[in-house]
């Protein structure tokens, strides 16, 4: 699977409104089958302090790339483990976190499509949930510590 999402200098640094920046994302979203990103999710997110307040309800390159990241992530993390995974990331500078996530993506879709026709869907599935199984017990452990 070819897929990439735009690096971090080259996502609008212009104020979006909340309308502009779900129509921006979710044309990176779409291929990726993150389902569609609302402006009541983009609200919530803020609500619960995923991402800063917007500036005059504009959104800047830093809301984009996080809210980027949050979509992709969500697609198999609770809110609560996002929430914590942007914790973990918060003394790094947004485009370094950003610029590694649009790194580490299209690397890990390659590698994991390129195995498509080794494998049976039995043992794809077996595979996610071991993943899945995997990423609780890390986040359980990250909680605890």
């Amino acid at each position: 699977m070819q897929y990439s999402l735009p690096a971090y200098a080259e996502i609008p640094n212009v104020g979006l409104y909340l309308e502009q920046v779900t129509k921006y994302l979710n044309e990176y979203l779409e291929p990726l089958g993150c389902g569609t990103l609302t402006g009541s999710m983009v609200s919530n997110y803020v609500k619960k302090g995923l991402l800063n307040n917007p500036v005059k309800k504009q959104y800047d390159r830093e809301h984009l790339a996080w809210l980027l990241i949050i979509a992709v992530a969500k697609t198999v993390l609770s809110l609560e483990e996002v929430q914590q995974l942007l914790e973990q990331q918060k003394d790094q500078p947004v485009q370094q976190v950003y610029d590694s996530f649009c790194h580490m993506l299209p690397e890990t879709l390659t590698a994991v499509f390129a195995r498509e026709q080794s494998g049976s869907l039995l043992q794809d599935t077996v595979t996610a949930v071991a993943h899945r199984l995997y990423l609780e017990t890390r986040f359980q452990r990250e909680r605890e510590a």
